[in-house]
C-alpha cells in the first residue's frame, strides 16, 4: 500500500465520520441529554418545594394540636378543680390533689422540631406556658 492509498483511506474515513447519519445521531444525543437534564432539574426543584410545603403543613398542624392540648388541659383542670379553688376563702389552703400522670402533654413533648420552625417570640410563649403548667 502506498502513501496515496493510505491518505485516500483516511479521507474516506473522515468523510464517513462527518456523514449525515453521524451528525443526526450526535444532534439527537445532545437534544436527549439536554431534555433529561432539564427534567431532572425540574423534578429536583419540585421535590424541594414539596418538602418545604410538607414541613409548613406539619408545623401548622402541630401548632393546632398544641392549642387543642392546652385548651383541653385547662378545661379539664378548671372543671374539676378551678371552681373549687375560686370558692376557697382567702388564706385557706387547698388540700385537693390534681394527679397529672407521667406524660400529660404528649404533643408538646414531641414537637421541638416544629417549634424551631415558627417565630421565636411565639415559640417562647408556648414554651413558657408549658413550663408554667408542668411546674
Amino acid at each position: 500500500m502506498q502513501l496515496i492509498d493510505i491518505s485516500n483511506l483516511i479521507i474516506a474515513a473522515i468523510g464517513k465520520l462527518f456523514s449525515t447519519e453521524v451528525f443526526i445521531a450526535l444532534t439527537a444525543a445532545y437534544i436527549g441529554a439536554r431534555a433529561t437534564s432539564k427534567a431532572t432539574t425540574k423534578a429536583h426543584n419540585y421535590s424541594i418545594n414539596k418538602s418545604k410545603h410538607d414541613e409548613i403543613e406539619t408545623t401548622r398542624n402541630t401548632l393546632k394540636l398544641i392549642k387543642v392540648e392546652l385548651t383541653s388541659a385547662w378545661e379539664i383542670y378548671f372543671s374539676e378543680y378551678g371552681s373549687d379553688l375560686l370558692e376557697l376563702p382567702n388564706g385557706e389552703p387547698c388540700t385537693d390533689i390534681f394527679p397529672i400522670g407521667k406524660n400529660p402533654f404528649p404533643i408538646y413533648d414531641s414537637a421541638p422540631s416544629c417549634l424551631a420552625n415558627i417565630d421565636p417570640q411565639l415559640s417562647a410563649k408556648i414554651i413558657r406556658s408549658y413550663m408554667r403548667v408542668k411546674g
